[in-house]
């Protein structure tokens, strides 16, 4: 994953996406999926960051979070509920202090 950002920093990318996508304590625990025992959204999207800025610092890049919709949204489980599930993406990328956030709808 270092590299693939490295590449894209090469070739002249001026933002590092976090490669976070979907990854959501809901997602990692949605349709059969184990992984959220083993793993938290926060914890993967922190480690996102953290390779993200890494490899940014070798450049002059800015570094970008990624919000994509939660398993909570696509089966209408409530306002509260997806409000809740988005913060806690949106709460890592704040304490990282990326730069900006790109939101998927």
């Amino acid at each position: 994953v270092i590299q693939l950002h490295r590449e894209f920093l090469r070739a002249g990318a001026d933002v590092m996406q976090a490669f976070t996508f979907y990854a959501c304590d809901t997602k990692l625990d949605n349709r059969g999926h184990d992984a959220g025992q083993k793993f938290t959204g926060k914890a993967i999207n922190k480690a996102a960051c953290d390779i993200a800025k890494r490899v940014a610092a070798e450049g002059d890049a800015l570094v970008a979070g990624g919000l994509s919709q939660t398993p909570t949204y696509l089966s209408n489980k409530g306002k509260s509920v997806v409000q809740e599930e988005f913060k806690k993406q949106v709460d890592v990328f704040v304490q990282e202090e990326i730069d900006f956030l790109i939101c998927e709808v």
